[in-house]
């Protein structure tokens, strides 16, 4: 959370480096091995603090739905869900 927090403050001039942050983070948080209720929880707390332009976004939800079909992980799936309802 610290990371993403300082993250979004250094890139406010530049948010294609948000994006590419914004995914670093995400991806380290299904690495770290959490629960899925946490996984969720946290991707929806850094989705709101690393808001990204509607086209960055899109972006972002691309790459994620390709990490989830590439690795096969169904948690995945939810907090794509979570993303898109927000």
């Amino acid at each position: 959370m610290v990371m993403a927090h300082l993250k979004t403050k250094a890139t406010t001039q530049n948010l294609p480096e948000r994006k590419q942050w914004k995914w670093i983070v995400v991806r380290e948080l299904v690495s770290k091995g959490y629960s899925r209720d946490e996984v969720v929880n946290l991707f929806r707390f850094i989705d709101r603090m690393m808001t990204l332009p509607q086209e960055l976004q899109r972006e972002f939800k691309t790459e994620l739905r390709r990490s989830r079909e590439d690795r096969n992980m169904p948690f995945i799936s939810r907090v794509e869900e979570m993303a898109q309802e927000e």
